[in-house]
């Protein structure tokens, strides 16, 4: 394995909490955070739990890219 993936799961069992959520809670309230960005907000002051999710699952992360390309695109095409 390599220095790499070690460092990343080092850094990323130095950021668990003791409640963490899962995937699918994550996913469940995406659309509540990318809302939440679009007003000019910070989520993290509403979804502290998302926020520390998506900064320790490259999963989750990737999904909100894909939503906010998703919602760029459909504002874009006036919808």
């Amino acid at each position: 394995m390599t220095q790499n993936f070690w460092r990343k799961l080092v850094q990323m069992s130095l950021q668990t909490r003791e409640e963490e959520i899962t995937c699918m809670e994550c996913m469940d309230l995406l659309d509540q955070y990318v809302d939440i960005l679009d007003a000019g907000h910070n989520p993290a002051d509403v979804l502290p739990e998302i926020e520390q999710h998506l900064s320790v699952c490259d999963c989750c992360h990737a999904e909100l890219e894909a939503l906010l390309v998703a919602v760029k695109a459909a504002v874009a095409a006036g919808g």
